[in-house]
């Protein structure tokens, strides 16, 4: 309640802050009711000057009355530190996908240290950005499985499996499971990917 009151706070203080985005939709549906879950993201600027995001979850309850769906409660909370992380990995995966360069720009600590699952090479953030820049892959989908989230204050130490398919440099057909291990460090209220490394295994 308290952090969701801050960030209250913050947003009333801040008139510049970034307008709330919704996503991450899941809805459960019958004849007569549905309920509608989401994730809302909003930055707003810190005391410090720093552009810190804070996430909610909301759930919002309907009924169809008359033949038109009314909605007849909504609830909201401020997500655990956990809960945020495993959206980050699944935005990672989504980043993939788009070749989405900013998103490591975003999100990589700029101390960032990889090992490539592929060749075993240790890249910096610099060197995925790049990467993701100049590669002739394909990823067309990519998602993250079996997710273990272990916190240390302001560091976080996630285990999972990461599945990609999609189209090499000669147009071939990929598949690949990856085992990986990610830490993440909070930096003035953003969490940073600080390192990863990822083991290729058997389907």
């Amino acid at each position: 309640m308290a952090a969701t009151l801050k960030a209250a706070a913050a947003a009333r203080a801040n008139p510049s802050a970034v307008d709330p985005v919704p996503d991450n939709y899941l809805i459960q549906c019958s004849a007569n009711s549905a309920t509608i879950t989401h994730r809302v993201v909003l930055e707003a600027k810190d005391a410090d000057g720093n552009q810190v995001p804070h996430y909610r979850r909301s759930v919002h309850t309907l009924e169809k009355r008359g033949g038109h769906w009314v909605v007849v409660a909504s609830a909201g909370a401020q997500l655990s530190d956990g809960d945020v992380l495993r959206f980050l990995e699944r935005d990672w995966a989504a980043a993939d996908v788009a070749r989405d360069a900013s998103w490591i720009e975003k999100n990589y600590h700029d101390d960032f240290v990889g090992i490539s699952s592929r060749t075993g090479k240790f890249n910096s953030k610099a060197d995925d950005i790049a990467d993701v820049k100049t590669s002739k892959n394909t990823i067309t989908s990519a998602k993250v499985s079996d997710l273990d989230v272990r916190m240390a204050g302001d560091v976080a130490i996630i285990t999972g499996t990461y599945h990609s398919t999609g189209k090499d440099e000669k147009g071939a057909d990929f598949s690949r499971h990856i085992a990986y291990t990610d830490v993440w460090k909070k930096q003035n209220g953003r969490w940073l990917v600080w390192s990863s490394q990822g083991t290729t295994v058997a389907p």
